[in-house]
């Protein structure tokens, strides 16, 4: 059996007594074996009111970004034109960080992940794999371009690692 006691940190008793501690405490009580929970409560809350929910994307709203979404559009422009497309207030609106999650969440899971940390991956990986030494030939005169004047030819050469011991 695992027990949580909880305290109010809801911001309705914060706000009518902001220096007096709640007297309400919650306990939740879960038994591991069989998955069943028992929930209970002493006390009042010194504010009777609750706090307003958190606004959410509407099955709409996700439509609009996932449409968004495919022609690439950076997350703040989404949020704007939800705001736009739906009339919402911004008070109204879900947080931007809300809209960022889902939108993110979306480019990964269905379109490939992100651009950006596909070239750091690609990136990462030739510098561990082949660590290079880049010699400029038109520049020293050497190898077989040194006559071309209009071209710039770089070549790689593969150098030893040095370890010290």
């Amino acid at each position: 059996m695992r027990t949580r006691l909880l305290t109010c940190k809801c911001k309705a008793c914060k706000t009518v007594a902001p220096y007096a501690h709640c007297p309400w405490k919650g306990k939740a009580q879960t038994c591991i074996l069989s998955n069943v929970v028992r929930i209970s409560e002493a006390s009042q809350h010194v504010s009777p009111l609750r706090p307003p929910r958190e606004a959410r994307l509407t099955e709409e709203m996700k439509a609009f970004a996932r449409d968004m979404c495919t022609y690439n559009h950076k997350h703040m422009s989404i949020y704007n034109g939800i705001i736009r497309r739906f009339q919402v207030s911004e008070a109204a609106m879900s947080k931007l960080a809300t809209v960022q999650r889902f939108v993110q969440h979306y480019r990964h899971a269905h379109l490939g992940g992100s651009d950006f940390l596909d070239d750091m991956t690609k990136a990462k990986l030739i510098r561990e794999v082949t660590p290079m030494k880049i010699s400029i030939d038109f520049l020293t005169g050497t190898g077989p371009q040194a006559a071309a004047t209009s071209t710039l030819h770089v070549v790689s050469d593969q150098i030893e690692r040095v370890y010290d011991a």
